[in-house]
This record gives C-alpha cells, sequence and structure tokens, in this order.
C-alpha cells in the first residue's frame, strides 16, 4: 500500500482552498466599503452640525473650576469623594480612596 494513499482524499480540499485563498468577497465592485462612515456617523448623531467642525462651552462657565480640577488630577492632589446617603436605603460601600 502506498504511503500517499490515505491522502488521496484530502488533495482536493487542499487545491480548492489554495485557489481560493485569493478571494475576498470585500474587495468586489458594488460591495459595502467603510470610506467616510465614522464622519457620517458624527454628522447625523449631531443636533448642531456645526458642533462636528467646532465645539461650544457650557453657558454659565468660565473654566475656572473645571481647570483647578485637571490641575489636581495632574498634581496627584485629587479630592475624596463624598460619601452622601439616598433615600435611605442600604448598599455596600468599599470605603475606598478615589486617589489610589
Amino acid at each position: 500500500m502506498s504511503p500517499y494513499r490515505s491522502a488521496r482524499p484530502y488533495v482536493p480540499l487542499l487545491l480548492g482552498t489554495l485557489l481560493l485563498g485569493g478571494c475576498n468577497p470585500f474587495d468586489q465592485p458594488g460591495t459595502w466599503h467603510a470610506t467616510g462612515v465614522n464622519q457620517m456617523n458624527l454628522d447625523a448623531e449631531a443636533i448642531d452640525k456645526t458642533d462636528t467642525v467646532a465645539g461650544h462651552g457650557t453657558p454659565g462657565s468660565d473654566g475656572i473650576l473645571d481647570a483647578a480640577a485637571v490641575l489636581r488630577l495632574h498634581t496627584d492632589k485629587t479630592k475624596p469623594l463624598k460619601m452622601e446617603s439616598t433615600s435611605g436605603g442600604s448598599g455596600a460601600s468599599t470605603g475606598g480612596n478615589a486617589s489610589q
């Protein structure tokens, strides 16, 4: 018995794999391509279309409070979170420190 006889059933499968290996169904004309999809999503979700070009500030805020928070974050001097009770229900508290 030839040692190649047991490999014969796999030859068509191997040839088929080699022949079809170069085929990519997404390269065919008329198929979907992800060109500009992210910008189209942003445009569809934005209420004011000019927000996709330049953002806008929050009315009544000059940014001083926000800038102070960023400075504390960068200098590792963050404030601990306040633990406040809500509606008298029981809940678990880890008691962790937010700066660690």
